[in-house]
């Protein structure tokens, strides 16, 4: 049986009339009943919805209501750009931005800076709102710099992505990383059949369908039915050695000061790699 919403009520289509399939919605019917409309016979009255489609039409057509120098809202009233090539941001600072906020991103107090400089995480939260604020105030993108302040750089948003802000520990995962590896997985594996599934379906699946598979990883993790065979890497841990491997071909040019204790490295280039390796 058919999931599809049209599967559920009568064909609103009823009139012998010949539709395009290009026409056609996902359900096969808003385009059709569109069509219908403009085929009535000679004489029937479209009556539409809550009165007819006439009022609606005519209310559209009337433009003495509108006022086209004033603004719909009191946050377009502000200076707007002159310029019909204006842009958001041009493509020649959007490497230079990425590259400051992955930067700012990875930093965190435990890991030292180039030749041993420590920080607080309040010292590096400072440190990269006035660097990145001097980036935009010097390429005048003061657009750029609003939309990195409210949705990044603000206390509240700081505390959602930034590495520093907790400096108890440096966090060996990210929330949103793990969150969209999930539904990715769920997607693709699971209701990559469905487009936009009812919500008992999805339930239905994510029970029957993707929780199995991590509830035998778990026990197989638990009970270890190998215990007689030297126990298999996980994925990060053939990732780190594979790391472990490459970074060994690498040479090395001066001199740092390492500590195995703490797993630190004076470098600076620790905080880039994603298992807190030099690179």
């Amino acid at each position: 049986m058919s999931m599809r919403p049209s599967s559920l009520l009568p064909n609103p289509v009823c009139l012998p009339i010949e539709v395009d399939p290009a026409d056609l919605s996902d359900d096969e019917t808003f385009w059709a009943m569109a069509e219908a409309a403009d085929t009535l016979p000679e004489g029937e009255e479209d009556i539409g919805m809550e009165g007819g489609s006439s009022e609606v039409t005519l209310m559209d057509e009337d433009q003495t209501n509108v006022q086209s120098e004033q603004p719909l809202r009191l946050a377009e009233s502000g200076q707007r750009a002159d310029s019909a090539a204006y842009q958001f941001c041009p493509p020649a600072h959007w490497l230079p931005i990425l590259r400051l906020f992955a930067k700012h991103a990875c930093q965190h107090s435990l890991l030292p800076e180039r030749h041993g400089q420590a920080r607080t995480a309040n010292d590096i939260y400072w440190d990269a709102i006035n660097e990145m604020y001097q980036h935009c105030y010097i390429n005048k993108l003061p657009d750029v710099w609003v939309y990195l302040w409210n949705s990044w750089y603000c206390q509240s948003r700081w505390n959602l992505w930034a590495r520093s802000a907790y400096s108890a520990s440096i966090p060996r995962k990210r929330t949103t990383m793990v969150v969209e590896a999930l539904w990715r997985g769920i997607k693709r594996l699971v209701l990559h059949l469905y487009n936009r599934p009812l919500i008992d379906l999805a339930l239905y699946a994510i029970v029957t369908k993707a929780l199995p598979p991590y509830r035998l990883m778990l026990d197989h993790i638990l009970k270890n039915p190998r215990a007689g065979r030297a126990a298999s890497l996980s994925h990060m841990q053939a990732a780190f050695k594979q790391a472990w491997e490459r970074l060994l071909k690498v040479p090395i040019h001066g001199s740092y000061t390492t500590d195995l204790s703490s797993w630190t490295c004076d470098c600076g280039a620790q905080k880039y790699h994603s298992h807190l390796l030099c690179i």
